[in-house]
């Protein structure tokens, strides 16, 4: 799934298997004219089980007209940053 439909989309899913789930961006940098790259950590307590997860993420946003066009998520730091040209 792309774009800001694809991440509501996900969103969604989520929270049907978890009950907390956590973004906290720690480093926010335009890369382009219309893109900006966002890293940080995400925080999740399964649902089922009460079990936390913690990890990395590193997105991509395109933003057009001050409106979010398109998000590429990656799943940690590294792999954002290379797709980023960083």
């Amino acid at each position: 799934l792309a774009g800001v439909r694809g991440l509501e989309m996900f969103v969604e899913a989520v929270e049907q298997d978890f009950r907390e789930f956590q973004y906290d961006a720690d480093q926010l940098e335009e890369i382009g004219d219309d893109q900006v790259l966002v890293l940080g950590r995400i925080f999740a307590r399964a649902r089922a089980t009460g079990m936390p997860l913690y990890g990395e993420f590193g997105h991509i946003w395109t933003v057009r007209d001050g409106l979010a066009t398109r998000v590429e998520a990656h799943r940690d730091r590294e792999e954002a940053l290379k797709a980023a040209g960083a």
